[in-house]
């Protein structure tokens, strides 16, 4: 059985609207992120400082899958 490492996850914006186009969706905000884009929308993570949950690819789906019913309506 092949072992997922996990991800430290900011947070999870749900049923977003009209910021990113036609449609909902979830935004996953990662934390301690290395690139330092010029325009990043969560420089606010960088440092560590917030307090971050720790998911697995499968936990992180499941969060997200709760929505599901939303994405596909819209």
């Amino acid at each position: 059985m092949m072992k997922h490492s996990k991800a430290d996850i900011f947070a999870i914006g749900r049923h977003r609207m009209e910021t990113d186009g036609d449609g909902i969706r979830s935004l996953v905000v990662f934390a301690g992120c290395p690139l330092r884009c010029k325009y990043c929308i969560n420089p606010y993570t960088w440092d560590g400082s917030k307090k971050a949950v720790s998911y697995t690819p499968a936990m992180l789906l499941t969060k997200v899958s709760v929505d599901s019913v939303y994405f596909q309506a819209t």
